[in-house]
Order: C-alpha cells, then sequence, then structure tokens
C-alpha cells in the first residue's frame, strides 16, 4: 500500500462528498460545485493530451480499481443525497477518466 500516499487527496474529497451529503450545507455544497467542474476540466485537459506525461506517472502508483471505486462511491452517494447534478458531473469525471486510462493504456 505504497501507493496510499499519492491518493489521499482523492479519498479525502470522498470523505468531503459523504460528509457534504450527511450535513446538507449550501457552503459545502458551493464549494463540492467548484471543485467538480475544476476536476471536469482538468479531465477534459487531460483526454487533450496535454498532461499525458504527469497523468501516466501518478496513474501507475495506484491501482486503476481503486480510482474506480472513489468514483462509484461519489456518484451513489450524490444519488442518495438528492444531488442529482453533480452526480451527474461526477459520472462525467468518471466516464473521461476511463477513457483517458485507455487512451495512456494503449500508448504504452
Amino acid at each position: 500500500m505504497k501507493w496510499f500516499k499519492y491518493v489521499v487527496w482523492d479519498v479525502a474529497v470522498t470523505l468531503y462528498i459523504l460528509v457534504s451529503v450527511l450535513v446538507k450545507q449550501n457552503l459545502m455544497f458551493l464549494l463540492l460545485m467548484i471543485y467538480t467542474i475544476v476536476m471536469l476540466i482538468a479531465r477534459i485537459a487531460a483526454m487533450s493530451g496535454a498532461k499525458t506525461t504527469k497523468l501516466k506517472r501518478t496513474q501507475q502508483q495506484a491501482p486503476e480499481w481503486f480510482f474506480h471505486v472513489l468514483y462509484a462511491v461519489n456518484v451513489a452517494a450524490l444519488i442518495w443525497g438528492g444531488r442529482f447534478v453533480l452526480a451527474v458531473l461526477w459520472a462525467g469525471i468518471w466516464g473521461l477518466a476511463f477513457y483517458t486510462q485507455k487512451k495512456l493504456s494503449r500508448s504504452v
């Protein structure tokens, strides 16, 4: 589990999503919406290939399934909490991450 130190931020975001679904504060929702949009833009940029080298290094540190589990928990928690717009955006982030990973797998 040496790779865990590389995914601490991802785990923290998932925990934040879980807490925001339980607490349902507007400020938490706003911060999560901003972060989600930034993540979506970052994933779209990663698809363009501009950050492929850095992404490749990061993705090799942790198993692929770990990120899929985190994204699944994020989407499920947001659906359960009634944050459907965020759930759709996180499903999009998940899909883009999957596509980018497949693109990187083919290029290696």
